[in-house]
């Protein structure tokens, strides 16, 4: 598994008010799990992670190969982080994409350029 995270020119990763992410999870056959699957898994994760955190479908963002990718909002139950994770399969790869804010605000704010940044993959 490798992580990719992109932080605002001029901003530190600690400081930034919102920073996107990029994950890929190898999954080579004979695996035959599904992007559904991972899926559970990634939010079970999460849920363990941060107790009471509400997890929501969104509207599908797309990507640079024009798929699909099902997206979520992950919304802290008192605090912690405003997430929105796309997923993604290509090959033996799992994708996760993500926009991660101190805020809702600095989230929102985000979101087009999350969307952006989704679509820039090939």
């Amino acid at each position: 598994m490798s992580i990719n995270a992109f932080v605002p020119k001029g901003q530190t990763f600690d400081k930034a008010p919102a920073i996107f992410y990029a994950r890929a999870s190898y999954r080579p056959a004979p695996s035959k799990e599904t992007l559904a699957e991972f899926i559970r898994g990634s939010q079970q994760d999460f849920r363990e992670a941060r107790p009471g955190v509400a997890i929501v479908k969104v509207a599908d963002v797309i990507d640079g190969r024009k798929q699909k990718l099902p997206t979520y909002r992950f919304r802290p139950s008192k605090s912690g982080d405003w997430e929105t994770v796309a997923y993604g399969k290509d090959g033996d790869y799992m994708l996760i994409f993500a926009l991660s804010a101190k805020t809702r605000a600095d989230h929102d704010r985000q979101l087009p350029k999350f969307a952006g940044f989704v679509r820039s993959y090939q």
